[in-house]
């Protein structure tokens, strides 16, 4: 698991515009190692499943409401610049470099019409990966830098179509 960015709307507030909804959980990664393992009933699979969606919805609806801890950090880091002080220690520790190095950068753009948006990886060895939820299926827009020896687009669009292949199998059992 890498971190992920997936953006929170804080636009309800003055000026809010998005947070980090930062999905890469131990309950995710949980569900992915019971998802990768044959040692795990479905029945387990699916209760981690569901484990690791209330976790994200949970960090999703904190975000929302304007309980993240990027814009507070971020808040935090522009103070000390703009009074002139040194930047916290915080900032500058490998764990807070490894932590904000969003190798996958995610969005919800959801439209009632069968099209897409996307953009593009925020970091050389990324992806991004904007999805359209409809009725019926799922629309995404994958990308990645091509001048990355590491990454490949069309690898990572064959391993989400085989894990939703995967998860849609387990979820109509």
């Amino acid at each position: 698991m890498v971190a992920t960015y997936e953006s929170a709307s804080t636009r309800r507030y003055k000026l809010g515009r998005v947070d980090c909804i930062r999905s890469t959980t131990m309950e995710a990664l949980e569900w992915v190692k019971a998802m990768q393992s044959n040692e795990d009933s479905s029945s387990e699979k699916i209760r981690k499943f569901h484990a690791a969606v209330e976790k994200q919805t949970t960090i999703m609806v904190d975000n929302i409401l304007g309980e993240g801890i990027d814009i507070h950090l971020l808040g935090l880091r522009q103070q000390a610049i703009e009074l002139g002080m040194d930047v916290p220690p915080l900032f500058m520790d490998e764990t807070f470099k490894i932590a904000n190095h969003f190798a996958l950068s995610t969005s919800q753009l959801p439209t009632k019409h069968d099209q897409f948006m996307g953009y593009g990886a925020v970091v050389p060895d990324g992806y991004g990966a904007s999805y359209n939820p409809q009725p019926d299926s799922i629309v995404f827009c994958l990308s990645s830098f091509h001048s990355s020896p590491i990454t490949s687009t069309m690898k990572f669009r064959d391993s989400l179509q085989k894990s939703l292949d995967k998860i849609r199998a387990l979820l109509d059992q």
